[in-house]
């Protein structure tokens, strides 16, 4: 080689099919010519791996095909589909798609993956971020695994921010809770995860919190509350709801304040018609969440099912469990109110029905207590317990199926194939029925609250610890077991006198009774019989009461 770099002769022996196709040959090229040919190899993004992946599993072709095909050499190709495992495990996370190296030292992955984490919660909150503040925060989490050498520059965060998809700009409204960038990609990758899936086999999870005894005029005191404990924590509990594309319903999850509230008496907790978990504040724990997971898991293994389970980046969702039948995906952050299905209105169904019965379980009684707070106390926990049950089995699998189309999972194979409605709604699979007795009952009640307000007004409870720092101070540890507020109001049989029931008001009286009987005696089947028959009483009330009334307030001068 000349030492001046100008002119070289190369004697080229073998060069990669991707950039060359001759062979032995002898060029006169500058030095500077000669860097180039030797730099020509393309570093492909994990996007354009992944396709490389798709046709070698559609085609079953050999490394030297794929070269040609996608222009690249057969070593490379063939280093793809080694590592093509690890290619998909990695495109089913939020990565950025369009990265192309992998180059972290140990020490270095887990300050991003830490720092992440963080960025992922703060993000989920609305929590403004600027760079400044993520690079302090990595230094922070640097120092905090005696990473002394660990230098948080500008440098590094664009390329934290480029890792990740992470772009700064001004948001308000809607727009700060959904990150059009992060659907858009998701809904790119979509068809790949569910690719080889029945409808029956792709599952969607999500929690949210229940006001349980709330009412039209406490809607407005207990909108936008947080409840992280104290008082409200006994008004309150927090619901799993799972469901698959096919329509199918699993059974619920509810977490309660109390490991046994008193209303259940001797029940078997395993004859409820829900999981009944606890903890101080009512809400879903990572502990909770992984034994349900172990526990659908081994469902799932039973029954010879492999699954895919869509969850959201919740704190309280493991990242790292170990299942064999269900692989978990998770949904980018701020983005669950577009591609979550569960959001689309299956929730919004569930509470409809649940806050219909509760206006018309208050309504039959209302001459029977002497104030609203009185009357609404005398609901229990177990009462709870079916009031959750009875709308969750009113879902209808159509509304399912609907709002998982509507969320965006579509496809066509032999076992689901559906016409997609865009102009889908939620509220069309509520009865007109249901909604006009409804809105009657509340404007009985209150006249102030709107139809969504009641419906909606508790779908930002607080089911998670939304706590940023893991050493932050939390009132769970402190916080002293208080016993639940009204529980002497679940033994609130009356007496009935003797003799033929010749009213409505005398029934309702004598299948309550039954009720008492069949907690007592740990018969499930039965009081859920007498739960039915008591709805159906209190209907019959409803109907032949007199309707001059246009709100509680008009017999009760307390509220």
């Amino acid at each position: 080689m000349h030492a001046c770099g100008k002119f070289v002769n190369i004697h080229i022996k073998h060069v990669c099919p991707f950039h060359f196709s001759f062979s032995l040959v002898t060029h006169s090229l500058s030095f500077a010519e000669s860097v180039i040919i030797f730099q020509k190899k393309r570093i492909l993004t994990l996007k354009e791996k992944i396709k490389i992946v798709e046709f070698y599993t559609k085609h079953k072709v050999s490394a030297r095909v794929l070269g040609k095909t996608f222009k690249i050499g057969k070593s490379q190709a063939a280093t793809i589909i080694n590592k093509r495992n690890e290619l998909l495990k990695e495109w089913e996370t939020n990565v950025n798609v369009n990265k192309k190296r992998t180059f972290f030292k140990p020490e270095g992955l887990k300050i991003d993956q830490r720092c992440y984490e963080w960025f992922i919660k703060a993000r989920n909150k609305n929590i403004p971020l600027s760079g400044t503040i993520i690079r302090s925060k990595a230094k922070e989490i640097a120092e905090s695994l005696n990473n002394q050498n660990f230098n948080a520059s500008s440098v590094w965060l664009q390329r934290f921010k480029k890792r990740h998809n992470i772009t700064f700009k001004p948001v308000s409204g809607e727009a700060a809770s959904v990150n059009q960038a992060d659907v858009a990609e998701f809904e790119e990758k979509r068809p790949s995860l569910i690719r080889g899936y029945d409808a029956r086999d792709i599952f969607n999870t999500d929690e949210t919190g229940l006001f349980f005894r709330a009412l039209p005029t406490k809607t407005f005191s207990f909108k936008g509350e947080k409840c992280f404990g104290g008082k409200l924590a006994k008004e309150r509990v927090s619901i799993l709801h799972n469901v698959n594309m096919a329509g199918e319903r699993e059974k619920l999850i509810v977490i309660g304040k109390a490991a046994r509230p008193r209303a259940f008496g001797r029940i078997n907790l395993n004859t409820l018609p829900v999981s009944w978990y606890s903890n101080q504040k009512s809400w879903m724990t990572s502990d909770i969440m992984s034994d349900y997971l172990q526990k659908f898991d081994r469902k799932m293994a039973s029954q010879k099912r492999k699954i895919l389970l869509f969850l959201d980046n919740a704190a309280s969702h493991p990242k790292n469990l170990k299942l064999k039948n269900i692989k978990i995906i998770f949904l980018p952050p701020n983005t669950t109110s577009v591609c979550q299905p569960l959001d689309q209105g299956i929730i919004k169904n569930f509470k409809t029905w649940y806050r219909s019965m509760i206006v018309k379980h208050v309504l039959a009684r209302m001459d029977e207590a002497t104030s609203l707070e009185d009357l609404i106390k005398k609901i229990n926990l177990l009462d709870v317990i079916y009031f959750i049950q009875k709308p969750w089995e009113e879902v209808t699998p159509a509304t399912i199926t609907n709002c998982f189309q509507k969320a965006g999972f579509r496809f066509r194979n032999d076992t689901f194939e559906k016409s997609i409605d865009d102009a889908f709604e939620h509220d069309d699979d509520i009865p007109l029925a249901v909604i006009a007795e409804m809105t009657r009952g509340m404007k009985r009640i209150s006249s102030n609250v709107g139809f969504d307000d009641f419906v909606n007004f508790d779908n930002d409870l607080c089911i998670n610890d939304e706590r940023l720092e893991i050493n932050e101070p939390s009132d769970v540890e402190i916080e002293e077991n208080e016993e639940e507020e009204g529980e002497a109001t679940t033994e609130y049989m009356e007496n009935v006198s003797s003799g033929f029931m010749k009213t409505n008001r005398e029934a309702i009286e004598g299948v309550q009774k039954l009720k008492h009987f069949c907690a007592n005696k740990n018969d499930m089947k039965g009081f859920q019989v007498c739960c039915d028959l008591m709805l159906h009483f209190e209907s019959v009330s409803l109907n032949q009461s007199n309707l001059k009334q246009t709100t509680l307030q008009d017999y009760f001068n307390q509220v």
